[in-house]
């Protein structure tokens, strides 16, 4: 499965993340196994990342392509 951001200028092949998490200040991180991270996508408040996190932890297995959403306040 791959991760694209909104502006669809960065995509993730989640083959080589170990985790992705929430971040500071609205992020959304990933980790990687040779211990590098990314931020995968940033929101404006946390109410828009947790619904951000929570459409991806549902795409996970389902689709072989996500892609982060514009998500309104």
């Amino acid at each position: 499965m791959y991760i694209a951001s909104r502006n669809r200028k960065q995509i993730v092949n989640l083959k080589h993340v170990t985790q992705i998490y929430i971040g500071p200040m609205g992020s959304i991180k990933a980790d990687f196994a040779g211990g590098k991270e990314c931020n995968l996508e940033k929101y404006e408040t946390m109410e828009e990342t947790n619904e951000a996190m929570k459409r991806l932890t549902e795409a996970i297995g389902t689709t072989e392509m996500f892609v982060f959403p514009y998500l309104k306040k």
